[in-house]
């Protein structure tokens, strides 16, 4: 089966406005070590990035912005900073503080642990959530147990593509924000990596030693692309040369490429793979997930959300993301 590459982006510009480079160096307050990969950005904005291994980055905003810039990692007490303080200042410091674990009472009945697989398995094309901008973009299912106290035993996330030696994921687990009707707070206390080897197909991860309690019968589980800036602007500057070429295409006469007009706004969609595209080989590696397009009777309780970029707003897909957590409870 020929599996198809579908990029779920939107390509912003700041073109034809002035900008602000927002650049610093996020350092934890009691190593004074870099805190790398922290989630740096504009809250619901869709303007928002990661900062580097070593806690270096560079947010781009439009000037005169007037919102603070929001840092967030598992582990660490969230901060924020006005953008107007950094318009006429040298790259700051901005410090984190590492948040104190409080462990909750477990009350241990004599009595087995239920197992129970929550998730879909389905799948037919792929998602890459790519924030358009710089960084932090995610996806997420929701799910429901009958329990209120869940203990997550195993993880499995499908690929439908893969080029990366390497890949990368940062696992999360949100509350269901029942006001947003959208993935809510951060569930988890301590950062989960998942880093895998592989180009396609079902990845397995066993997290019983991971001690990850979940106190909620209804919560999604989330991944979140790490990729370096390097390879995000390299991306970036891809897909804008994929932009000119459906343009192209359309104008040449490919029955392929559909104009489309959406609030004014002209844009061409290509009705195929990407791979037809003679750049498409020159993007840097990248990774997507399977999903199950459209929905059913069995899938509509699956609800998935992605997001473009660091505290972006979450907005649902009509499709449901390939992902099983096997939970005790």
């Amino acid at each position: 089966m020929t599996k198809s590459i579908i990029f779920s982006c939107m390509l912003a510009s700041f073109a034809v406005q002035a900008q602000v480079a927002v650049r610093g160096r996020v350092l934890d307050t009691e190593t004074g070590k870099g805190v790398p990969f922290v989630n740096i950005g504009l809250f619901e904005k869709n303007i928002g990035t990661l900062s580097d291994e070593d806690g270096s980055f560079e947010l781009i905003v439009p000037a005169g912005n007037k919102d603070s810039v929001l840092f967030s990692s598992i582990g660490y007490k969230r901060t924020g900073m006005s953008v107007q303080a950094w318009q006429a200042s040298a790259p700051v410091v901005v410090p984190m503080t590492p948040s104190r674990i409080l462990l909750q009472d477990v009350t241990v009945k004599s009595r087995r642990y239920k197992h129970l697989r929550l998730g879909w398995m389905g799948g037919k094309d792929g998602v890459i959530p790519l924030d358009t901008i710089q960084g932090g973009g995610a996806v997420a299912v929701l799910l429901e147990s009958p329990s209120s106290t869940n203990f997550v035993d195993k993880l499995q996330v499908r690929l439908m593509y893969n080029s990366k030696d390497t890949l990368k994921f940062r696992l999360h687990f949100f509350a269901y924000d029942s006001l947003r009707d959208a993935p809510g707070a951060e569930l988890l206390q301590q950062e989960v990596m998942l880093t895998e080897h592989k180009r396609f197909g079902w990845l397995r991860f066993n997290l019983v030693n991971r001690d990850i309690r979940i106190d909620a019968k209804r919560f999604f589980v989330g991944f979140e692309w790490i990729e370096s800036r390097a390879d995000r602007a390299k991306m970036l500057a891809g897909l804008r040369d994929w932009e000119r070429w459906r343009k192209q295409q359309y104008e040449a006469g490919n029955k392929k490429v559909e104009k489309r007009m959406t609030d004014g706004k002209t844009s061409y969609k290509y009705v195929g793979d990407m791979r037809d595209w003679p750049g498409f080989s020159q993007l840097p590696p990248f990774t997507g997930l399977m999903v199950e397009t459209g929905k059913t009777s069995q899938t509509r309780k699956y609800r998935t959300f992605e997001r473009k970029t660091s505290f972006g707003k979450w907005t649902e897909l009509g499709s449901t993301l390939n992902a099983v957590v096997t939970i005790s409870y």
